[in-house]
């Protein structure tokens, strides 16, 4: 299992950019959690097998509500993560 942070930007807050990724998330069944940020990004916490997390990335950038301009990705050490995938507010 892999764990990765994403931090999305672009116009990604205030679209249903929260529950678009939580549906894909528990359609690939990852586990993990998707919150908005003060500073206007939104932030997904998301553990599971390599290939299908960067399934799961490719999408958001692909079929999002919204306009994701980037996705910034940081490799993590916990995969201690909430399962079915949540909102957390």
């Amino acid at each position: 299992m892999t764990t990765k942070h994403f931090i999305l930007k672009g116009r990604v807050q205030g679209v249903g950019m929260r529950y678009f990724i939580r549906e894909e998330a528990r359609k690939k069944t990852l586990s993990g959690y998707v919150k908005n940020m003060s500073d206007g990004t939104v932030f997904v916490g998301v553990c599971g097998p390599n290939d299908q997390l960067n399934q799961f990335k490719q999408i958001i950038l692909e079929q999002s509500p919204g306009m994701v301009e980037t996705i910034e990705e940081t490799a993590a050490s916990s995969n201690d993560y909430p399962q079915p995938f949540e909102i957390h507010l």
